[in-house]
C-alpha cells in the first residue's frame, strides 16, 4: 500500500519537527512524507518541497456549510485538497502536530499496513454511546436532504488517522454533493453511510477489532463524549509528562506545556517524568474532608490529568524500564513512592512485579 505521512501543523518548533523526523525513519521507498499547514507560519525552508500549503478561504469556500469560520474543526477539507493535488496514494496518515508516538512510528504504521479499512482512527462512537455529544448542534451533520438520523451518526476522534483514496473520493463527493458539519462527526458517518469498512485502532468500542483492545492508546467513553482528563489520547487538558508507557499514542502533547518527555525510548526521561508527576500529586494530596472511598479515585484521576495513565499503568511502566535497563535497585524507590501515595487501592498496593 503506497502511503502518505502527514504532519499537519500551524507551527514549526524543534520538537515538532523532531517528531516528524521521528515519522520518516525507515519509511518504505514506496511512502513518501509531507507537511501540511495553513502557511500562518513558514515551513522551514529545507522541507518547502514537501510541504502543501492550505489556501484556507479556497478550501472553505467549496463546503455548502462549515462549523465556525476556521480550518480548525473543517480539517476534512484540507484533507480533500491535499488528496487533489496528490492523488497518487493508496493511503494518507493524516498526523495533527500535538500528537506523539512512544516508540518507532513505523511500529505503529507498519501494524495496518495490510488492514483494508477505509478509515482508521481512535475512539470510533455510535451516537447511542454519547447522546448528550450529539446533542450540540455543531456536531449534527448536514446532507442536502435534512440532517442524518442519529443511528446512523458515528463520531471519531481523527488526530491521528488514515483514510483511503477510495475513501477520499467518497468523503470529496459527498462534500461537493451538499454534506457538511463537524470532520469528526462528518468523515466516519460519510464513509459508514456510504458502507465503506472504519476502524477503531486500539482503545474500546464496538469497532476495535478482537484483541486489540488498548492496543495503541486509552481514552474514556462518558455520555457527553468529552473525552477529557483520561487515556492517552484525549481532547484535553495536555498531558504534562507524556510517553512514559511505550507502544502508546499520545495526545495532546502542546510543545509549550510539557514539562518532561518521557521519551520514545530513554529509560531516564521515563523515569524522571513519573518521579515529577508523583510530586506533583503529593504536593496536592486531597485533604481529610474528602470521603475516603473517593481518595484513591482522586489520586489515580490525578495522575491520569498529568500522565495520560492509570496507577497500574505507571507501574507496568516502571516494570518495562527495568526490562529495558533502568535496573530494579533504581525503580524501586519510584515504586515505593507510587505505592505509598495515601488511599492507594489495596489491590494495587498488593501488586507485584511477577
Amino acid at each position: 500500500m503506497k502511503t502518505a505521512v502527514i504532519l499537519q501543523t500551524h507551527r514549526f518548533d524543534a520538537n515538532i519537527l523532531s517528531e516528524f523526523s521521528r515519522m520518516q525513519v525507515n519509511l518504505p521507498k514506496t511512502d513518501k512524507a509531507f507537511i501540511m499547514s495553513d502557511g500562518t507560519v513558514p515551513a522551514p525552508p529545507s522541507l518547502a518541497p514537501i510541504t502543501h500549503v492550505i489556501d484556507v478561504d479556497r478550501v472553505l469556500g467549496r463546503a455548502t456549510g462549515t462549523i465556525g469560520e476556521g480550518i480548525l474543526q473543517n480539517l476534512h477539507l484540507s484533507w480533500i485538497d491535499f488528496f487533489e493535488n496528490h492523488p497518487d496514494f493508496d493511503a494518507y496518515w493524516i498526523i495533527e502536530y500535538d500528537v506523539v508516538y512512544a516508540g518507532p512510528w513505523q511500529q505503529f504504521f507498519s501494524a495496518f499496513r495490510n488492514v483494508s479499512s477505509d478509515l482508521l482512527c481512535a475512539h470510533l462512537r455510535p451516537s447511542s454511546h454519547e447522546p448528550g455529544w450529539w446533542g450540540l448542534p455543531q456536531h449534527v451533520v448536514h446532507t442536502p436532504q435534512g440532517d442524518v438520523e442519529k443511528s446512523d451518526l458515528i463520531r471519531g476522534f481523527l488526530p491521528a488517522s488514515r483514510i483511503t483514496r477510495h475513501g477520499l473520493e467518497i468523503l470529496r463527493h459527498a462534500v461537493d454533493e451538499g454534506w457538511w458539519g463537524f470532520t469528526e462527526s462528518l468523515v466516519p458517518t460519510v464513509l459508514k453511510v456510504h458502507g465503506l469498512p472504519i476502524t477503531d485502532f486500539g482503545g474500546s468500542g464496538p469497532f476495535v477489532p478482537p484483541g486489540s483492545s488498548d492496543r495503541f492508546y486509552t481514552s474514556v467513553t462518558d455520555p457527553m463524549g468529552s473525552l477529557g482528563d483520561q487515556g492517552t489520547m484525549r481532547f484535553r487538558p495536555p498531558i504534562r509528562y507524556p510517553r512514559i508507557l511505550s507502544g502508546w499514542l499520545y495526545h495532546p502533547v502542546k510543545p509549550d506545556c510539557y514539562v518532561i518527555d518521557g521519551g520514545a525510548d530513554d529509560f531516564q526521561s521515563a523515569l524522571s517524568a513519573i518521579d515529577q508527576a508523583i510530586s506533583e500529586v503529593q504536593a496536592h494530596e486531597p485533604g481529610a474532608e474528602i470521603p475516603r472511598f473517593l481518595q484513591t479515585a482522586y489520586i489515580d484521576h490525578q495522575l491520569q490529568v498529568l500522565t495520560g495513565l492509570r496507577t497500574s499503568e505507571l507501574l507496568i511502566a516502571l516494570d518495562r524500564l527495568i526490562d529495558c535497563g533502568a535496573g530494579a535497585s533504581t525503580v524501586a524507590p519510584l515504586r515505593q513512592r507510587l505505592l505509598a501515595l495515601p488511599f492507594l487501592s489495596s489491590a494495587l498496593r498488593g501488586q507485584r512485579r511477577s
